[in-house]
């Protein structure tokens, strides 16, 4: 049987098109559909297990609500193509896109004791997977050029989104502690950075 006709997968795609509209952001069932099976496949793909596994092991009912939180930050309210196309980037991109996602880890690590947890621990997985697509891609790269698959390109965004969007409001910070005189760089500077780091994936 295929993952998307396991009776739980189907019950997360329609939780999560309820997520995501009581959050304005209309998404048909077909796209949600690709969202879910995208993740699946990228955890499934890190991990070397079966799709089938990831779903029944590391997916639960929590999954459509911490998900919308992400997703509908960068989503702009417009809803998304279920499929995006790998993407090639010169390897100094790539580097820094590497470093991007490694910053925005960071951040959500130091935030999680005063922020919101699961937008911080989604976030830190999230970019945990997108890491080790793109050292998989540098690695096995057989040009100069190293190929990210959309499905990566796609979660990058979203993670760096909130990144930016967090570290602007002041509700994810640099130090663990919560003293702002500790900030161990300004957090304008940090957002200006994730900005242009965004670009590398818009």
């Amino acid at each position: 049987m295929a993952v998307q006709d396991d009776p739980k997968f189907q019950q997360l795609v329609v939780a999560f098109v309820e997520e995501c509209s009581h959050r304005g952001v209309r998404l048909d069932r077909a796209a949600a559909e690709g969202v879910l099976a995208s993740q699946l496949s990228l955890y499934a793909g890190r991990a070397r297990v079966s799709e089938m596994e990831v779903l029944e092991r590391y997916f639960d009912e929590r999954w459509p609500r911490r998900f919308a939180v992400l997703f509908v930050r960068c989503d702009g309210g417009i809803g998304r193509r279920s499929v995006e196309p790998d993407r090639s980037y010169a390897l100094a991109n790539a580097c820094s896109l590497l470093t991007a996602l490694a910053k925005a880890v960071e951040l959500a690590v130091a935030s999680g004791g005063h922020a919101d947890r699961d937008e911080c621990d989604l976030a830190i997985a999230s970019a945990a997977a997108c890491v080790a697509e793109l050292g998989a891609a540098v690695r096995s790269r057989t040009t100069p050029d190293v190929v990210l698959p959309g499905s990566a390109v796609r979660f990058a965004r979203e993670v760096l989104d909130v990144a930016a969007e967090r570290a602007a409001s002041g509700s994810w910070r640099c130090c663990w502690c919560s003293d702002v005189r500790h900030e161990h760089e300004q957090p304008q500077v940090v957002v200006e950075q994730l900005q242009v780091d965004l670009l590398l994936v818009r």
